[in-house]
């Protein structure tokens, strides 16, 4: 074999290695640290709703969602997974409430056809009971649902 041939393997080797080595550098990059995750739900909620003062987050037990309290009494929604952040604000009829598993937790699906319904388990009762009085804003009883807000200039 020639040195043409043993060049060439070792560019091909140099090369598979170099680029295995800055794919796991993205890979790491993109994962948020625990102590950095309120920053960057900040960030994100900050980004896709600027006229949105927040006035306080609370997490999930896994560290994957936020609920954000807005202060015009709206709730936001942060989903965080190590490639893809998604920002939500809730209005009043988007959300339906499910039973369910312990005191901890709260089983939201969406109306609207949002990707980010799920299971949201909490650390402590407390903060689950925090967040079901924030999206109690955003409830609209059965019935009026379907009613255009009547006279609303008053």
């Amino acid at each position: 074999m020639n040195i043409g041939f043993w060049l060439l393997a070792l560019t091909v080797l140099a090369g598979a290695g170099i680029y295995g080595y800055l794919r796991s550098m993205r890979y790491r990059a993109d994962e948020i640290p625990d102590n950095e995750d309120t920053g960057a739900v900040l960030v994100a909620f900050s980004n896709a709703y600027p006229d949105r003062p927040i006035r306080d987050i609370l997490h999930t037990e896994d560290r994957t969602g936020a609920l954000l309290r807005i202060a015009d009494g709206t709730v936001g929604l942060v989903r965080v997974t190590p490639h893809h952040t998604s920002v939500s604000l809730l209005k009043p009829g988007d959300l339906l409430v499910d039973a369910a598993d312990n005191d901890r937790t709260l089983h939201l699906h969406f109306t609207g056809g949002n990707p980010d319904e799920g299971i949201f388990t909490f650390a402590t009762v407390a903060e689950a009971a925090e967040a079901s009085l924030w999206l109690c804003g955003n409830f609209v009883p059965p019935g009026e649902a379907d009613e255009p807000e009547a006279n609303s200039s008053r």
